[in-house]
């Protein structure tokens, strides 16, 4: 064979393997624009978007790390697809080289994008896990409208967002959720018990956690410091962190209220020293609607 037909073989694998990808690259083209075209074409006709629902953040972020994994995913399907094409309708004499080279690029990719999506995968699990946590939590707090408070979730902030704000007579309450796993191989009450000693949450196994408190007191001070300025008025906002599953042993008080979110509607004072009026409610209630109303996603 000379090297001019020896070069019109490859050529002619190439291009008989890469006919095979263009119904998948005319989709993807044609995909694309249909959503440029919907989004020229199409508005919502809604005038005002409702306010955001538990866990909405974390909803977002699950959404784009799905979105990556399946890039990921895709990649790999390709570049494999593409190697495994090309090997078998190579010239004879080529094939055995080239399916080792392309067995070494693949494999190559593989062991590269495995890594990424093994930190994503996990990462994946536990913004899942926190999603049905905040969801959980949200469903019982929505209860308290009944009572009378004003109820408000993923109050977003400049890099963080406060899981749940309640707005009542009472007073201001800023909740943050913290949802995590418990130990198969403890059985009975112990499995899901934490303890609070006023400072630290000591979890089964030892694990010891005071960056929730200081998260839950952080996001009060934040709020606090926001409605003040929103209202004109001064505004003081109580932490609470609740622990959905987890049954919470109290040693002390401490600043942050630890609670089961079942426990939530039975931790307010029956008389609270500084009672908001109605007036109030509604000021501060109107600040936290504007700011917890969705807006409208981009259609392409």
């Amino acid at each position: 064979m000379n090297i001019d037909a020896f070069i019109r073989e490859i050529l002619g694998s190439i291009v008989i393997a890469g006919a095979f990808f263009l119904p998948m690259i005319a989709a993807g083209i044609m995909l694309h624009r249909m959503k440029e075209q919907y989004g020229e074409t199409a508005s919502q006709p809604f005038t005002q978007l409702p306010l955001r629902p538990p866990g909405e953040s974390l909803r977002l972020e699950i959404d784009r790390m799905s979105e990556k994994l399946e890039d990921h995913v895709f990649t790999v399907a390709v570049i494999t697809a593409g190697g495994c094409m090309l090997t078998v309708t190579a010239p004879g004499p080529l094939r055995w080289m080239l399916g080792v080279l392309v067995f070494a690029i693949v494999a190559a990719v593989t062991f590269w994008q495995w890594r990424k999506v093994k930190v994503l995968v996990r990462r994946l699990w536990d913004y899942r896990l926190g999603f049905m946590g905040e969801r959980v939590v949200g469903e019982e707090l929505n209860q308290l409208l009944a009572s009378g408070f004003k109820v408000f979730h993923d109050v977003p902030f400049e890099g963080f967002n406060i899981d749940h704000v309640l707005v009542g007579t009472p007073g201001v309450y800023a909740v943050e959720t913290k949802t995590r796993r418990k130990p198969a191989d403890i059985k009975g009450q112990e499995k899901a018990t934490v303890t609070f000693d006023g400072e630290t949450l000591l979890y089964p196994k030892g694990h010891r956690d005071r960056r929730a408190l200081e998260q839950a007191r952080r996001n009060a001070r934040t709020l606090a410091e926001w409605l003040t300025k929103a209202t004109g008025e001064r505004v003081l906002a109580s932490a609470i962190l609740t622990l959905p599953g987890w049954w919470v042993d109290r040693k002390t008080v401490g600043d942050v209220n630890v609670l089961n979110p079942e426990e939530i509607k039975h931790s307010f004072p029956n008389h609270p020293k500084q009672p908001l009026s109605s007036e109030q409610i509604q000021r501060i209630a109107h600040q936290l609607t504007e700011r917890c109303r969705l807006r409208a996603e981009p259609t392409a």
